[in-house]
């Protein structure tokens, strides 16, 4: 586990950062969190299923692996039968769960490393809407944006500060 700690650390500081979002641009202040309250009681179903689907997919054009960081609320035991294993031999139906859940609920992360020849990309989904893509492979991020605008999400570049 402290070598898939090692590589997430890498790639979250060496490549560049892709946010998914439900905006296709950045927006901040309380109008921000206005429309995110919002969105957050009426939207996050399904923006959890378009995760689900783009993850779903990618997953079958490349090697990858998945696995869940601990649960940052304790008393979910939702995840105890998953935690420190590779989620990827799942059945599809359990993934889904396991990704909508970890959106919906906003309790733990998933990490989703997809290799690609020798190189390396990841897909943090850290619950809520908050999605990031790290990519080591220019043919993976290319299908990665072409799945998220198929869910009309939108991709781009986290500011760098």
């Amino acid at each position: 586990m402290e070598d898939l700690k090692t590589i997430i650390d890498f790639l979250q500081s060496e490549c560049t950062c892709y946010i998914v979002d439900f905006l296709p641009r950045k927006m901040s202040g309380s109008q921000f969190f206005e429309l995110e309250d919002y969105l957050l009681k009426t939207y996050i179903e399904d923006f959890a299923a378009k995760i689900s689907s783009i993850v779903i997919r990618l997953i079958h054009y490349y090697p990858s692996k998945i696995f869940i960081v601990e649960p940052s609320k304790k008393d979910d035991t939702f995840y105890k039968d998953y935690l420190d294993k590779d989620l990827r031999d799942e059945p599809l139906s359990e993934i889904d769960e396991i990704i909508r859940h970890t959106i919906i609920y906003d309790v733990s992360s998933l990490q989703i490393l997809i290799k690609d020849s020798d190189k390396l990309s990841l897909m943090s989904i850290n619950g809520g809407f908050s999605v990031d893509f790290y990519s080591g492979s220019s043919e993976v991020l290319e299908l990665a944006m072409l799945l998220v605008d198929n869910e009309n999400l939108y991709v781009r570049k986290a500011d760098v500060s």
